[in-house]
């Protein structure tokens, strides 16, 4: 094996290692909020600087095969998503970082059926599943997969947009509880953008293995890749 597809591969690895440490941290943030375990929140507030690391890593190995070897085509186009992927990692780890910084603002006493009406834990077994759903895509080259991302990345975007009611109604219901429900928006908030860039590492996917970036539909239409 030619020692740039040994460097690919090694590169390929590391992505896929931060995607599994960043599929631990959001499983982990859940855990965390849904529990209000403050001492797991620490633990996923302190491993955010191993997510950072590795993203750094990730860019410093991409810069050396880029100087070293000039890579075209699919090799070049490898490179070029893997950066993108590793950004996009980083700042879902930040979100799952946020989130536990958001745990340590609510009140022990508070509601847990607010927890539903923000449909949080439906949010985050979404979320996760596009980032399984992508690491397979990652692994196994598998467009139909990095494709289908899409439709579950839609329930988020819906269950965020209808969090801005559900906050209004319930502040209304009990405007002592305004700190709680602000705080939870906020978590609702940082799970939708996991989604979207979780969506956004699938169009990587799809430009690593075909060269192109699917074709935005109009506005007024489903916003889908193209098949």
């Amino acid at each position: 094996m030619e020692l740039i597809e040994t460097k690919l591969d090694q590169l390929q690895d590391k992505v896929v290692d931060l995607v599994s440490l960043v599929k631990s941290q959001v499983q982990k943030s859940k855990e965390a909020l849904l529990n209000q375990d403050e001492d797991l929140a620490d633990a996923v507030i302190l491993a955010d600087e191993e997510v950072d690391e590795a993203d750094v890593k990730i860019n410093q190995n991409c810069e050396q095969v880029l100087a070293l070897f000039n890579p075209v085509a699919i090799d070049l186009r490898l490179i070029l998503t893997s950066i993108k992927i590793s950004l996009s990692l980083e700042r879902i780890g930040d979100h799952a970082e946020g989130i536990c910084y958001s745990l340590k603002e609510i009140p022990h006493d508070f509601d847990p059926q607010y927890f539903e009406a923000f449909r949080i834990a439906e949010m985050f077994e979404t979320a996760e599943l596009m980032l399984e759903d992508f690491s397979q895509a990652l692994k196994n080259k598998d467009l139909k997969l990095a494709k289908g991302i899409y439709k579950k990345d839609r329930f988020l975007n819906k269950a965020y947009a209808k969090s801005v009611k559900t906050a209004a109604k319930l502040i209304k219901q009990d405007v002592t509880k305004v700190k709680t429900i602000i705080q939870l928006l906020s978590v609702v908030r940082k799970i939708e953008r996991m989604g979207d860039l979780t969506k956004n590492m699938s169009l990587e996917v799809i430009f690593h293995l075909t060269g192109k970036f699917p074709k935005r539909k109009p506005k007024g239409k489903k916003n889908k890749p193209s098949e």
